[in-house]
């Protein structure tokens, strides 16, 4: 509508020109320009730019920015690194570029540490039986053991292992006499010990079986007839010979004969006599040769010859009494008897007269007579006082005898009973020997020529004997040993007096059996390490030979601590689990009952890290391997190192120094604790050991 109202019509030209969006996405490294501007990080950026047209041209980046980088690698390896194909076998910084994958260079910097696994070797000697990283050897052998360091690289240990055992010999041994052995001689035969030790420090005990031979010598006295066969040789003479045998000890047996030779003989007897004659038994009564054969007193033959001749002879006998004396052929005879009167008749043979005389004796007898009376009769007369008187009588045979009586009249004497006690086996008096209870008498001739009666009452009182058996350990009361003890086995006897005087026998058999001696080692003083429960420790006896295996008993007073036999019961392992004191007790269980005992005190302390500001006190290296070094402010008196299981593996005292080193290239891989002393106090690190 124009102006004046009426419809106006306009014409227009229309161009449209477009606006221009551009949308690209770049990948680059580290910095991209675009549109006059750098970009240095990833993102979307945006450039509008206005066109001919006066329309505006959008323009969008999508931008990743990769940029080059470096990396830093840390890495330990053992032995050696393969790294991006190559193999390196030593410490050291190694470079690789690398292109990510936008196209961008990559520097990795390997920062390599090579620790090598190593192997070590262990040569160890034992008795019987070691222990090792868990494990118990009772073998000699090659062992191995893989360690880990704290790098993670194997560690081998081989334990080159030398079992000796504690071995038993026996010597059979044969010897004359007596055998030295050790030292000792001996002279009968037995079984001996000896102990010794190896070179490996082993027990070793000798066992002697001794067989002592004697060396023997015998002599003999013999007689033999012609000859004489002894030791093989025939001997034909007399004389001493001597002859040496081995016996099967091997000892000289030196035999001595003194030989007597003695001959068989033939003896001629010639014999005259008169109706016959016997020999040996037996009786001829004609002439001729008549032989017998006998044996010497050295058992040899003797032929005895006898030539014998027989004559005739007269014999008479006659038989006569007479008083006092008699004449009969020439002959005067004042004794009875028979007598005997040879005449040789023409033959030459004897006439035999005999006469067997009977004489009577015409004597006087003296008669003393002690008459306990009065009176005495005698011969029909009564005497009522003494004096001398006689009496004529004959014999059988026609004689007289005249009879003279010496008389005496006179009281008896009694004395008082003596009353005896004895102990001993018998009694003497008045001239007898007594052995019996009982009442005895004696009659005796006083001095005034009358009987004078003795009487005893005997009493024997037996000596006592006490006869005892005991058994005891180690000693006896005994009141008379010089000590009042007796302390060796054997029969002892003691003599006392009882009130009548008589002895009184104590004889004791006694057997002491000895308690074993032994004495505990050890450590006495004891630790629980930091976290742990217990520590361990090893326990031994000596003086062990006495005392037979397996026959020792431990014993702890706490009974939360744990007491363990080890071998044949001489060593223990004692677990230590709390903290303060204890007694720990070896009983040796002996023969008889008696036991042996030992008893060692044991303190109890907590190991654990303890820092004294008071000190300075420097560990280096550590963790370590081989040496450990110890630096203080102050002198170093005692250096104690002990591991996690509280059991002591060095213990060092120190010579006024601050500085000590210490090996511990023995020792296993694990966590250690160490105690310094000084003068100013104490300090306990921790120290590590990585193999």
């Amino acid at each position: 509508m124009n102006e004046a109202g009426c419809p106006s019509v306009d014409t227009l030209h229309l161009t449209i020109n477009e606006s221009f969006l551009s949308e690209e996405t770049a990948e680059t490294c580290d910095s991209f320009t675009w549109h006059g501007q750098t970009f240095d990080h990833s993102g979307t950026f945006y450039d509008t730019i206005l066109g001919p047209a006066g329309c505006d041209s959008t323009f969008i980046l999508n931008l990743t920015i990769n940029p080059s980088f470096s990396t830093n690698l840390n890495v330990e390896a053992c032995n050696e690194y393969e790294w991006y194909g190559e193999t390196y076998s030593e410490s050291g910084v190694y470079e690789h570029l690398l292109q990510s994958t936008a196209g961008c260079d990559s520097l990795l910097a390997l920062n390599l540490t090579i620790t090598p696994a190593f192997t070590t070797n262990l040569n160890v000697e034992a008795c019987n039986e070691y222990e090792w990283y868990g494990e118990t050897y009772s073998e000699s052998g090659v062992y191995e053991h893989m360690l880990q360091s704290t790098a993670g690289c194997d560690s081998l240990l081989a334990l080159n292992l030398t079992i000796t055992p504690g071995f038993t010999t026996n010597l059979n041994v044969e010897a004359c006499n007596e055998y030295e052995w050790y030292g000792e001689t001996f002279s009968e035969s037995g079984v001996y010990e000896h102990m010794l030790q190896s070179t490996a420090g082993c027990d070793s005990l000798l066992v002697l079986h001794l067989t002592i031979g004697q060396s023997f010598s015998m002599e003999e006295n013999l007689s033999a007839c012609d000859e004489f066969s002894w030791h093989g040789n025939t001997y034909t003479e007399s004389g001493t010979y001597t002859d040496f045998v081995t016996n099967p000890a091997g000892c000289d047996s030196t035999f001595v004969l003194n030989l007597t030779i003695n001959p068989s003989t033939v003896t001629d007897i010639n014999m005259e006599t008169c109706d016959d004659y016997t020999w040996f038994g037996e009786t001829y009564s004609e002439s001729g040769v008549y032989e017998h054969m006998l044996q010497s007193t050295a058992g040899c033959d003797s032929l005895l010859v006898l030539h014998l001749t027989i004559g005739q002879s007269f014999s008479m006998e006659e038989s006569l009494t007479a008083c006092d004396e008699f004449t009969w052929h020439g002959n005067t005879y004042t004794e009875s008897g028979t007598y005997t009167d040879f005449v040789t008749n023409p033959a030459g043979c004897d006439s035999t007269f005999v006469l067997n005389l009977t004489l009577g004796q015409s004597y006087v007898t003296m008669i003393d007579s002690l008459v306990n009376s009065s009176s005495f009769d005698w011969y029909g007369q009564t005497y009522t006082e003494g004096g001398t008187y006689e009496h004529m009588l004959q014999s059988m045979l026609g004689c007289d005898s005249l009879l003279i009586l010496n008389l005496k009249l006179c009281e008896t004497l009694v004395h008082p009973t003596q009353e005896v006690q004895t102990c001993q086996l018998d009694y003497e008096w008045h001239g007898h020997t007594y052995s019996e209870n009982g009442t005895y008498y004696d009659t005796i001739m006083g001095e005034n020529g009358c009987e004078e009666i003795f009487m005893l009452q005997l009493k024997f009182v037996e000596n006592i004997l006490v006869e005892m058996e005991e058994t005891a350990c180690d000693s006896f009361p005994w009141q008379w040993a010089t000590d009042g003890y007796l302390t060796e086995s054997g029969t002892y006897t003691q003599t006392l007096q009882t009130e009548e005087g008589c002895d009184s026998i104590l004889y004791l058999k006694l057997i002491v059996n000895h308690s074993p001696e032994l004495t505990i080692h050890g450590s006495i003083q004891t630790y629980v390490a930091t976290n742990l429960i217990a520590g361990i420790y090893d326990y031994y006896v000596t003086d062990s030979l006495t005392i037979a295996p397996n026959s020792i008993d431990w014993v702890c007073s706490d009974p939360n601590w744990i007491v363990t036999p080890l071998g044949n019961g001489y060593r223990c392992r004692l677990m230590v689990t709390t903290l303060g004191g204890a007694t720990l007790k070896a009983i040796a269980r002996g023969e008889g009952g008696c036991d042996g005992h030992s008893s060692l005190n044991i303190n109890s302390g907590f190991f654990d890290v303890d820092d004294n500001p008071t000190l300075e006190i420097t560990l280096f290296p550590n963790p370590t391997r081989n040496k450990v070094t110890i630096q203080s402010s102050e002198e170093i008196t005692r250096i104690r190192l002990v591991d996690v299981l509280g059991q002591v593996m060095i213990d060092k005292s120190n010579q006024a120094s601050d500085s000590v080193t210490l090996n511990v290239k023995h020792l296993a891989s694990g966590v250690y604790f160490i105690r310094v002393s000084t003068k100013a106090g104490e300090s306990v690190l921790r120290m590590v050991i990585a193999k």
